[in-house]
């Protein structure tokens, strides 16, 4: 008689898909903030952390679990748009943006959607404008529109950079005994409060090892399906003796992951460097392909890899 075999539960993507619908560009971050305060404070995870937001933390939230040696930084924001005059549109960060690509946002009217419209033939002349059924307000943030594209092996979806980050560290959060989750504004400008909260964390806690929980761009060696990615480096340089530390402890492991050496782009770790604390650091994260677009599209496969992944580092380093 053969033995019944129990499938294995699929992971559900469905927390994901609620994170890349919030409408958060850099400087606006408070809906996802609150997103992710009541999805916490709901949670009944093994460990309870502390959970810190509001006053100084400003667009950050930071969640304590135990004892605490590693924190994980993983940013909230996203590209989009400024409304300025005569329906002008300015970047927020970078966004890959094509011509008719569907906006949406909040001004004092209420929820607003748009249509981007490129003006001028040479991308050295080319300004960007929008198209409405009403006039928006100047000053108003956009954002891609949400689409929601599952297969059984990818999703396509804007935002994913970086809520696929945010996704990975509060799956991470669901087992995690010690450590810290820090959910992180204004990454994509340059902005941010990484030396704020870096201080912070190095005074209260004695920590001084982070991982940046953030997308990569495929390409480059990069693949979707290769599994997660452990960066060398991209304008910035970590210190190796840490990534090599990290990849001792990833290479005695099964799950799939492949190697980075970037040259542009930047992540919180820049704002580590830049802080008066001897923080280490190392971006893990997932391959996306078309990021910055309405476009993102990552692998399910190398979502679990990179989860798996940070949950054995969390344990060793």
């Amino acid at each position: 008689m053969k033995k019944k075999t129990r499938k294995r539960k699929q992971m559900s993507f469905g927390l994901l898909k609620d994170l890349t619908k919030i409408h958060a560009p850099s400087g606006e971050e408070d809906r996802v903030i609150r997103y992710i305060v009541d999805y916490v404070k709901k949670q009944k995870w093994k460990t309870k952390p502390k959970l810190f937001y509001g006053g100084d933390y400003k667009n950050n939230v930071m969640l304590v679990f135990g004892k605490p040696r590693v924190a994980v930084f993983s940013h909230i924001d996203s590209v989009g748009f400024m409304v300025g005059h005569n329906n002008q549109l300015t970047n927020i960060g970078g966004p890959m943006h094509r011509n008719k690509d569907k906006l949406n946002g909040f001004d004092s009217g209420g929820k607003v959607e748009a249509t981007l419209h490129k003006k001028g033939k040479t991308r050295k002349n080319q300004k960007l404008a929008y198209k409405s059924r009403r006039r928006i307000d100047i000053g108003t943030n956009l954002t891609y529109k949400h689409v929601w594209k599952e297969t059984p092996t990818t999703i396509k979806a804007c935002s994913q950079d970086d809520r696929m980050g945010t996704f990975i560290a509060l799956k991470l959060a669901e087992t995690l005994k010690n450590g810290i989750l820090v959910f992180t504004a204004g990454e994509e400008t340059g902005g941010g409060d990484i030396e704020f909260l870096a201080n912070l964390i190095y005074k209260k806690y004695k920590v001084k090892k982070a991982l940046i929980s953030d997308i990569i761009p495929s390409g480059n060696g990069i693949t979707l399906g290769g599994g997660a990615i452990v960066s060398f480096r991209d304008r910035n340089i970590p210190r190796r003796v840490y990534i090599d530390e990290i990849l001792e402890i990833v290479r005695k492991q099964p799950y799939k992951f492949q190697l980075e050496v970037g040259e542009k782009g930047g992540n919180d770790g820049a704002g580590l460097i830049s802080s008066p604390t001897p923080f280490d650091y190392c971006q893990i994260g997932v391959a996306v392909k078309n990021y910055h677009s309405p476009r993102e599209t990552t692998n399910k496969k190398d979502a679990i890899a990179t989860i798996n992944i940070y949950k054995e580092l969390m344990k060793r380093l």
